[in-house]
């Protein structure tokens, strides 16, 4: 009787943590899915990051972070703005860090190219679509496969990412 009690409660704790941490976790997406769910796809420079606490209790996380990217190309609808905003959680403020693990990390003047969606809570700011799965450093054209959207190699030339994306896009 205690073995089913146990087996019973081991069930419903990993039914649990299926219900209420999948949310949490960085969404495994394809490169066919991010292109599908994405409001807009662009290469671009990291100009600027500045991160703030918020002040409210109302949010999850307490440190977010203001990533400006000057555009260098659309690959999925050009929305004519040559820098864009993009929100992230965690950052590094007044000596306090916060790491969130299924967020995109940006580095000042890195080449990146990017799967983005519309923030609904803010005007002309954007959203990293798949977090971590969303966005890609660029070194002399090549696209670093970080999150390994692409089995089996380390990193694949931009003009393939490119060509692939454009194909799914149709």
């Amino acid at each position: 009787m205690r073995e089913k009690k146990i087996i019973g409660i081991a069930f419903l704790t990993v039914l649990l943590l299926n219900v209420f941490a999948k949310p949490l976790c960085a969404q495994n997406m394809s490169l066919e899915e991010l292109v599908d769910t994405s409001y807009t796809i662009l290469v671009g420079i990291v100009e600027k990051k500045e991160s703030v606490k918020s002040k409210s209790s109302m949010t999850m996380v307490d440190i977010t972070t203001s990533v400006i990217l000057s555009v260098e190309e659309y690959l999925k609808r050009d929305i004519k703005i040559s820098e864009i905003t993009i929100s992230c959680g965690g950052g590094e403020w007044e000596g306090e860090r916060l790491n969130v693990e299924t967020e995109a990390r940006f580095v000042v003047g890195e080449r990146c190219l990017v799967f983005l969606s519309k923030d609904k809570r803010k005007i002309n700011i954007y959203l990293v679509t798949g977090g971590v799965n969303g966005k890609y450093t660029i070194e002399n054209d090549w696209v670093i496969n970080t999150s390994r959207i692409f089995y089996g190699v380390d990193k694949i030339p931009l003009d393939h990412v490119i060509s692939k994306i454009k194909e799914y896009k149709r």
